[in-house]
């Protein structure tokens, strides 16, 4: 999916459209990506596949990209966990 669109992009659609979005099975290639998956993964059912996209799609605006990324908060360092107790 990320080769296909970025998350900024992927954040405007769920699998079938709801809550205001835009469907990503109504799209050209989603017939395509169903059945890219079906021939890499020949166990995969297409309810599966459908659930891996619709998760995929759910998660996209958190992503890097995507339109509800936070950046996140920088790691602190030792001397931030032992206070100015020494100084």
């Amino acid at each position: 999916m990320s080769k296909i669109a970025t998350n900024s992009i992927w954040s405007s659609f769920s699998l079938k459209g709801r809550k205001g979005k835009l469907s990503f099975l109504s799209l050209p290639c989603a017939r395509l990506v169903v059945k890219t998956c079906q021939r890499n993964h020949p166990t995969a059912t297409l309810g599966d596949i459908e659930l891996e996209l619709a998760e995929y799609l759910k998660h996209a605006p958190k992503r890097v990209g995507g339109s509800k990324y936070q950046r996140p908060a920088s790691k602190r360092g030792i001397q931030d966990c032992l206070g100015d107790e020494d100084h």
